[in-house]
Order: C-alpha cells, then sequence, then structure tokens
C-alpha cells in the first residue's frame, strides 16, 4: 500500500489562520493622518486624496474585518521590510544620513533632527555611547520631511546617501542624494525602461523640501532581487507645478469638491480596481 503523502494526511492548524486575526487588527489600527498631502501618494490620484481627506474629517467609510485582504498586507509589510534591509546595508556601509533613535527603552534620545538631511549614524564611531550609557547601535529613522503650512506636504524619505569624501565622490551636487526604494514583480521590472512619473513627483517633492539636486529610486525584482537604478535630477519647474497644485486641492477642499479622476483611469483596472473609494467615485 502505497504511504499518504505527508502534505496530504492530517496537519496542524494552518499558520496563515493563527495570524488572520493579528493582520486585521494591525490593518484596522493604521493611524494614517489625511490633513496634510503624502509625498508617496501625490503622483497617483488626487481624487482619492481628496476622498481620504474627507473621510478623515467626517467619515462616511469605515474598514471592516471584511475588507482586510492579508495578502495585501502581507505586500504592504515585504515592501517595509526591504527599506529597512536597504537602510541597514547604506548604514553600515557608511554612507546613509538619517536620525537615529536609542533601544534602550528607558532613555530613547534621538539624534539628527536638528539637521535638514540627517547625520551619520553616530554610533558607527569607536567608543562612542549614548547620553544614557547605552553603547548599542542606534536604530535608523526616517528623515521627516515638511513644508511650511502653506503646501500641507509630509511625509519621510526612506533615505539620504552622502558620498562625499568617498571614492565615489565627484565634487558634485549628487555627492548628496535622496533614495527612494521600491519592489516590483518580474513582469513589471521586465518592462521597466524608465523611473514611473509618480515616482519622479515624490522625489522631486523630497527634493524641493531637502533641498537637495538629484534623487534615485532603486528598483528590486521581488522574484530576482535584480536591481535597476534610476536617477532622477531636480526638476524645478515640475516643483512650481506640484506648488501650484497643492494650492489648487486645497481650494477644492475647501468647496467640498471632487478632482476629476485622472485620465486613463477605469474601475476595473489597477489603481481604481483596488481603491476603497471606488464604488463612491464610480456611482
Amino acid at each position: 500500500m502505497n504511504e499518504l503523502k505527508p502534505w496530504l494526511v492530517n496537519r496542524p492548524a494552518r499558520v496563515e489562520c493563527l495570524i488572520h486575526d493579528f493582520m486585521v487588527q494591525k490593518a484596522l489600527n493604521n493611524s494614517r493622518e489625511f490633513d496634510h498631502f503624502h509625498p508617496s501618494a501625490w503622483g497617483i490620484c488626487l481624487r482619492k486624496i481628496a476622498y481620504q481627506y474627507y473621510n478623515q474629517h467626517e467619515p462616511f467609510l469605515q474598514r471592516t474585518a471584511q475588507d482586510i485582504d492579508d495578502r495585501m498586507e502581507r505586500i504592504f509589510d515585504n515592501g517595509h521590510a526591504t527599506h529597512a534591509r536597504w537602510q541597514n546595508y547604506l548604514d553600515r556601509a557608511g554612507y546613509l544620513r538619517g536620525c537615529w533613535r536609542c533601544k534602550n527603552p528607558f532613555c530613547n534620545k534621538l539624534y539628527g533632527t536638528e539637521e535638514r538631511i540627517g547625520i551619520f549614524n553616530p554610533s558607527a564611531q569607536p567608543d562612542w555611547k549614548c547620553a544614557c550609557g547605552s553603547k548599542d547601535r542606534l536604530g535608523y529613522e526616517e528623515i521627516l520631511v515638511k513644508t511650511d503650512p502653506q503646501y500641507k506636504f509630509e511625509g519621510h524619505c526612506d533615505a539620504v546617501i552622502d558620498v562625499r569624501g568617498s571614492q565615489y565622490a565627484q565634487n558634485s551636487p549628487y555627492d548628496v542624494f535622496v533614495a527612494d526604494l521600491k519592489t516590483m514583480k518580474d513582469e513589471m521590472y521586465s518592462e521597466l525602461t524608465e523611473p514611473k512619473s509618480e515616482h519622479v513627483i515624490q522625489t522631486n517633492i523630497y527634493m524641493w523640501i531637502l533641498d537637495l539636486q538629484g534623487a534615485v529610486v532603486i528598483y528590486e525584482n521581488k522574484d530576482t532581487q535584480a536591481l535597476k537604478e534610476m536617477f532622477i535630477p531636480r526638476d524645478n519647474d515640475l516643483i512650481e507645478r506640484i506648488k501650484n497644485q497643492s494650492l489648487w486641492l486645497q481650494e477644492i477642499l475647501k468647496q467640498k469638491k471632487l478632482p476629476h479622476r485622472p485620465n486613463g483611469f477605469f474601475r476595473s483596472k489597477f489603481p481604481c480596481r483596488f481603491c476603497e473609494f471606488v464604488d463612491y467615485c464610480y456611482q
């Protein structure tokens, strides 16, 4: 008699089921604020940004446990983990500027907030210790990027890389630059020949706020970890259009109106297909 394969017989509980309730609560407890504009969302759909703003002030759409897709939450977390991995690489290599927090829970001191583009990790220096006496390596925190209240942009930059004084320095304005990290599936990665337009917009917002002249978007293939790096120089004309667009959208919000849906957007296609406001947008 043939023996049953191990994966066909009775087995322990499914691990996916064990984390389901946690994933749902984590998603429902997401405290992302929409009183300000997020650079990472600006180049995609201003109509969605308006819906998010209205929903925060007078909620009309509340997510429930049935709305949570575990797979999508894992995709988001995988992106965050990729950011953390690359930030660790750059920190250990000695090129990452940012803010740095003491891991001692009784201290929690944060270093680097006084500098617009952050600082190198002070704990990388020999014999360094925190004000609390801890010698543990400090943890990285992304730089806060925030405009004055007139434009309402606020978010966090994945990384600022500084190669000044190193073998990679070119004595140019690009020796300090923004780095933004993206992951994508193989089929999308294979077709990529230039930075996506929304990433050009996002990185220009960072360059504007941080007063930098260049950015690199690093696209990592989820399937193979192959890389494509796309250089984006600062575009002051684009930045002026973004500023004016911000002022325009604020006026739209004051009037409790909606921007037009972007050209080429359809209910059945990405990103509309997965938008939580799709039923309101296309009613």
